[in-house]
């Protein structure tokens, strides 16, 4: 199961003869819930897209562990992704993977680099970059 949230049509269930298409890429299209999706701007034009980074498949993406006293730890998907690595931060995870967080067929925690200039993201930072840099930022999947 790859770490993408399910979206849901704010219509609800209807039955149709045929096909439908949805676009889900535009930020008009009505979705269930608030902040089902977030919206960034491709060549000036406004995108929705869906939340990834859900590497540990508890509903939430978190970027550092979270505590609610007095003994819940909310866990972060970035230290799931280091623990599947088995802790080397410079491993890396070929294929289809639920801590594939930026789908790029790669697990990574942290940058790698091919000589002479290609990169392989950190699906950590992927995590990072979505909470806006916030470490203790928290996006909380609709159910």
């Amino acid at each position: 199961m790859k770490n993408i949230w399910t979206l849901l049509l704010l219509l609800g269930s209807f039955s149709l003869f045929g096909q439908v298409t949805v676009d889900f890429t535009d930020p008009a299209t009505p979705t269930w819930g608030t902040n089902a999706q977030r919206v960034i701007t491709v060549n000036t034009v406004p995108v929705a897209m869906m939340w990834a980074g859900d590497a540990n498949q508890d509903g939430k993406v978190r970027y550092s562990d979270g505590f609610i006293p007095p003994f819940t730890v909310i866990s972060s998907d970035a230290i799931s992704i280091f623990n599947v690595l088995l802790g080397d931060p410079t491993a890396q995870l070929d294929g289809y993977s639920q801590f594939d967080t930026n789908m790029d067929g790669k697990v990574r925690y942290s940058d790698g680099f091919i000589p002479p200039s290609t990169v392989i993201a950190s699906d950590a930072l992927f995590i990072f970059s979505i909470l806006d840099g916030d470490p203790a930022g928290e996006i909380t999947q609709q159910f």
